[in-house]
């Protein structure tokens, strides 16, 4: 049940990075941090990470392990060129502690994500390291749950860690549940909101209605239909819905774009203007669903009982 499986010390949307300083021989005077994962030689098919340019790591070279695999965001900010692959590269070390690790890079790969949609995608630099302590494995969609028992039998049966797996994906997804519970909010609030707001609108037309109740009866004596009343009474609050819903998409606006502040990449609102129109289309609906349902009742009346002392 398995497609492919690799050793790493980090999986995307995960922790355990390392943050390391490099040098460069062609741009000795930046010395960037830059991110550090620990991978072996089947990392980038496991995740379908993309090769632009290069090779590999290969267990066939010994000097590997020195070697480097930096990904597009690296080049451009180092200034590596369009032809990085050969050049010399050094991680520097902590004295006493961890060399200094030298070596040219063989390949460049495509940026993807490995950190959360909150943070830009920053330089980064794979080393192979086949001990790394954690097991990525892609699996056939057949049998999930039964590949994953197999996988914990073996996994019990060599190693002396206890069998903790989770799935990448609800990795990702654990890194927004701040929005996920915002985004809940907003819709109970919202409905709270509707929900008052008909209260409101069914009073003041109620109200409206019952300040009008004798005009009423006289267009209806001189031969005004319900559908005229009906909507003579809504027609007066078309205005205040049209008001506040362009205040509504000012609000909205301003809001979601001080959200998106949060994110180093974002949509463009005004793209998504239907979303706006939308929903004003379907509060007007509302709006006037409730009004109507008032307006209904007084246009139905029976004129004589409003003129009968007239």
């Amino acid at each position: 049940g398995v497609k492919t499986a690799s050793n790493s010390n980090a999986i995307p949307g995960g922790s355990s990075k390392s943050i390391m300083v490099f040098e460069f021989d062609s741009q000795p005077e930046i010395q960037p941090m830059v991110t550090v994962i620990n991978i072996d030689t089947s990392y980038l098919e496991t995740l379908g990470i993309e090769l632009l340019s290069g090779r590999n790591f290969s267990y066939d070279y010994s000097t590997d392990t020195a070697n480097f695999i930096v990904n597009e965001k690296l080049v451009r900010e180092v200034g590596l060129g369009p032809n990085p692959v050969g050049k010399n590269i050094t991680q520097q070390g902590v004295p006493g502690v961890i060399p200094d690790i030298n070596g040219v890079i063989i390949g460049v790969i495509k940026d993807y994500h490995f950190s959360s949609l909150h943070e830009q995608i920053e330089p980064l630099a794979l080393n192979l390291n086949k001990s790394s302590n954690r097991t990525v494995v892609k699996m056939y969609k057949d049998d999930i749950q039964k590949t994953r028992e197999q996988i914990k039998s073996i996994w019990e049966k060599y190693s002396p860690r206890p069998f903790d797996a989770e799935f990448i994906d609800l990795t990702f997804d654990a890194n927004y549940n701040s929005e996920v519970k915002l985004g809940k909010i907003f819709i109970y609030f919202t409905l709270i909101a509707i929900f008052i707001a008909c209260l409101g609108l069914y009073g003041l037309a109620s109200f409206s209605a019952e300040q009008r109740v004798k005009e009423i009866g006289i267009r209806k004596v001189l031969g005004s239909k319900v559908n005229q009343i009906m909507l003579m009474l809504s027609k007066e609050y078309m205005i205040l819905i049209i008001v506040s819903t362009i205040l509504g998409w000012i609000g909205a606006y301003i809001i979601i774009e001080k959200w998106l502040v949060l994110f180093p990449y974002k949509i463009n609102i005004l793209s998504y203007s239907w979303i706006f129109i939308s929903a004003s289309i379907i509060a007007s609906i509302i709006a006037l669903l409730t009004i109507s349902l008032r307006s209904v009742k007084t246009a139905n009346s029976n004129p004589v009982d409003a003129l009968r002392y007239e």
